[in-house]
């Protein structure tokens, strides 16, 4: 067996699972996802702050705003898909506290 091919049985790594949760932080996919997925805490908690950003980039759409959420988003965006836990900075507590 390859080496690569043994490094992922061994780790559990999921190709769908890791796109999953990076369609998570796309604008209405996000939505979908953070519905259909409740199953899946690691698709659930990217979909989360998806939709948090996304909410955030409606209420708030101004440039400077907008390119920082953008940034969030991306940056979100390759941790699941690398399959990295991702908070966001303020609003992942909030999450959190609220059983979002």
């Amino acid at each position: 067996m390859d080496p690569i091919t043994q490094k992922t049985q061994n780790t559990g790594f999921n190709n769908q699972q890791f796109l999953l949760a990076a369609l998570g932080y796309v604008w209405f996919i996000c939505l979908a996802i953070l519905f259909l997925k409740r199953d899946d805490p690691f698709i659930h908690a990217h979909a989360k702050n998806g939709t948090a950003l996304f909410v955030l980039s409606v209420l708030w759409f101004f440039p400077v705003f907008g390119v920082i959420i953008l940034a969030f988003e991306l940056y979100g965006l390759y941790q699941a898909f690398i399959g990295n836990s991702y908070k966001l900075p303020i609003i992942g507590d909030w999450l959190e506290k609220y059983k979002v």
